[in-house]
């Protein structure tokens, strides 16, 4: 049977942990948002987020992507909000979108001292 990797993700500052369920394809990872019921919202219309597989900012990008309440002192992010505009699928795979590389690097400040939980878990 199929398996996906969740993976929370507890900031000291948020009391409330996010998740992401992550598919592996080869070549590259696929990322989906967890929402709690009510909570969380994308940028844009954002399903989801595909980067190349084992890149060390993955998690990064899919918690920039679905998690944008979260970055939301990062002077880049309004540019990327403004770029990603209704996209339903973002692929960092390859060329990154304008304003997508200072984001992280904004980002990786708010997520320092994460505690970050993966498992294994079934689908299909």
């Amino acid at each position: 049977m199929p398996t996906a990797t969740v993976t929370t993700i507890t900031l000291p500052a948020r009391p409330a942990p996010f998740a992401v369920v992550r598919s592996d394809d080869g070549a590259t990872w696929t990322f989906q948002p967890l929402y709690a019921a009510g909570a969380g919202a994308p940028l844009g219309r954002l399903q989801t987020v595909t980067t190349a597989a084992k890149h060390p900012d993955a998690l990064l990008d899919a918690c920039l992507a679905f998690f944008p309440e979260v970055f939301a002192g990062c002077a880049a992010l309004a540019l990327v909000q403004q770029v990603v505009g209704e996209a339903e699928q973002l692929d960092l795979s390859g060329r990154l979108p304008v304003g997508w590389a200072a984001l992280r690097g904004e980002g990786k400040a708010v997520m320092m001292g994460a505690a970050v939980k993966t498992a294994q878990v079934e689908v299909g």
